[in-house]
This record gives structure tokens, sequence and C-alpha cells, in this order.
């Protein structure tokens, strides 16, 4: 290859995809980098810098382009991928990619996971604030990419900043909501809604747990639960926005891997909290946690489940008898007074 041929601006553009030039002309672009410098070689011969400083990292390691060159999948590789299927929604191709030690790219495990139809794409939620008209935003990047200049689509500001960038395996989306169309920031109740929220669903692969409220007096909606609270021999679900399901009859728990999740029915306050934890600590099941009382918190405790329902609940719910629980109300007493006071003048 003599240096003409390399010089030449138009050879190296002419191939629509870089993956698809010579080897020999990627490894005459690294030894170009490594006398001129990246940012050189990459304006001069029109490539991103990332991919002249991956060229030149390759070449220095071992001097050759391996993981460049693509070698067909064999029927046990195909038998191996489809058994991490399960994984993809509650984990990015990139994560699987480096918990298995797979010796695949990811553009070969996105092509594979894509021609079985298995929705690989990412999806991220982004809580914007407009420094001109001071209103916060939040943006569901889906599809049609990111735009490089956010405008507020309140009052046309040209910049956005960002607050929040979570990833969020599935969204229940508000009214007020906006998703990434291109270059603008499209309002959620668009011609594009069944498009977005077709790709927001849960995935069944979740471990997360979901609590559904069937007491016909109060709306319906099933929660995202964080942890279970163990007092005594009974387990409450804590929802994070902090909803209480004392009541055992009055609830059912979810698995997204056994039930069919309607979207909708997400509790909306649940679903920010979740996504920082979600962040923070992955995809994981709820823990127990073993709550120890004192003789007078569970008095208190008694009192206040006795003042939202009634005292069978509270007595049984907590493993006491009958007996049990007018003992303490008399011991006390004052505290007593004080919770019925404090929640309502309906006497137990």
């Amino acid at each position: 290859m003599n240096g003409h041929y390399l010089n030449d601006k138009t050879i190296t553009n002419s191939y629509g995809n870089h993956r698809q030039l010579p080897i020999e002309l990627r490894k005459e672009l690294a030894k170009y980098a490594t006398k001129h410098g990246i940012n050189v070689t990459a304006k001069l011969y029109g490539k991103h810098y990332s991919t002249v400083k991956r060229w030149y990292n390759n070449y220095l390691s071992n001097g050759i382009f391996t993981n460049l060159v693509t070698t067909p999948l064999t029927s046990q590789d195909h038998e191996y991928l489809d058994s991490l299927s399960h994984l993809i929604g509650s984990k990015s191709i990139r994560e699987i990619k480096k918990e298995y030690s797979l010796p695949f790219s990811i553009d070969t495990l996105a092509k594979y996971y894509k021609r079985k139809n298995i929705p690989i794409e990412e999806k991220y939620l982004l809580i914007l604030k407009c420094p001109d008209c001071q209103r916060w935003l939040r943006a569901i990047n889906v599809f049609f990419g990111r735009p490089r200049i956010m405008c507020c689509p309140i009052c046309g500001f040209h910049k956005l900043n960002r607050q929040e960038y979570l990833r969020i395996p599935f969204y229940n989306p508000r009214q007020q909501d906006y998703f990434f169309n291109r270059s603008l920031l499209s309002p959620i109740d668009s011609d594009y809604k069944e498009s977005v929220l077709s790709l927001l669903k849960m995935p069944k692969n979740l471990k997360c747990l979901l609590v559904y409220n069937t007491n016909p007096r109060k709306h319906n909606r099933i929660h995202l639960i964080k942890y279970f609270e163990k007092i005594g021999d009974t387990t409450i679900p804590v929802t994070y926005c902090s909803v209480s399901f004392v009541n055992i009859n009055k609830r059912e728990i979810y698995n997204p891997r056994s039930h069919e999740i309607v979207l909708d029915l997400i509790c909306q306050r649940c679903q920010l909290p979740y996504y920082r934890d979600f962040k923070k600590n992955g995809d994981k099941f709820p823990k127990i946690v073993v709550k120890s009382l004192s003789k007078l918190q569970i008095a208190l405790e008694l009192f206040i489940i006795a003042q939202k329902y009634n005292n069978k609940t509270a007595y049984t719910l907590l493993g006491l008898s009958k007996k049990e629980f007018y003992k303490l109300k008399k011991q006390y007493a004052e505290q007593f007074d004080t919770v019925r006071r404090c929640m309502g003048s309906e006497i137990l």
C-alpha cells in the first residue's frame, strides 16, 4: 500500500461503514496516528476521534485488529446466547457481555438478538429544567434518537439543563411528559402515542414485585414494592410511594414473570424512586426487613392500625390476642387518646 493511496481522503470515505475498511488501511491509519496524533488523523481522513483512537490502542496492544474481525457463530454459541436472552430488558447488552465475559462484540450481540425479534434498545428518562421559564420536564429517550440541541417546548428556549439521567425498563407516562422525536421534544399525547407506549411495557424478566389494591372503596393501582417489613408472624409490603397494605385480604402480590401487568395501572409516584434505586442497585428482589419493636412501639403501632381499620385487624396482624390488646390499651391509655385525637374522633 503506497502513501498516495493512504493519504487519499476520498478512498477512505468511499467506504460507507468504517468496519468495511481493509485491515491494512486501518493499520496504516494507526501508524499515522502514532506520528501525527489522533486528532490530526481523525480530521485529515474524516473519521471520528473515538474510531481512530480504538484502532490506535488496538494496534499498540498487539499490532493486529483481532476484535474487528468477525467470525461466524457456531451452534453452541447460538444455544448459549439463547439461554441469556431472558436477561435482556433488565440488563443492557454491555452489562451482559461484561458479566458473562462473552467473546463477541456488542454489535454482534445486538444483531443476533434483533434477528430473534428481542427488543434490545435501552430506554432512558431525562429530568430536564428550562433556565428561562423554570419548568421541569420529563423526556423519554425511547426511539428516533436524541436531539443535539434540546429546546424547551413551552417557551422555546434553545437550551435545557439535564438534572437526571435514569434508565427505565418500563414507564407509565404522564399526560405532560415528552419523548425525543429526532430534533424535537414531542408531547406524549401525539400521533406517536401508540408507538411509544408499545415500547414502554414491563418486560417479563424483571425481578421486581408489585402489589395490587383490591379494596373496591379505593382507587385500584399497582404499586412497586420497595421491601417487606416483617412484624411478628406477619409480612407487610412497603411500596416506594409509602402506601399502606396492612389488610391481607385487600391485596395481591404480582410478579411480572407470571402476570400480565397493565401499564396504565402502575403507580406513577412509585416509578421515579424505583428508577433511582434501579440505577444504584440494579434489578433485585425486594428484601425482608425484620422490625423489632419495644412494648410502647407495639402499642402505638397497634393503636394506629386499629384507628385505620379495626381492633381485630390490629391485634391479628401483630400476632396478639384480644386480651393482650385491651391490656395494652389500658396500660397506655394516654398514648391511646393521643393517637385517637391525631387520627380522628372515631371511637375504637
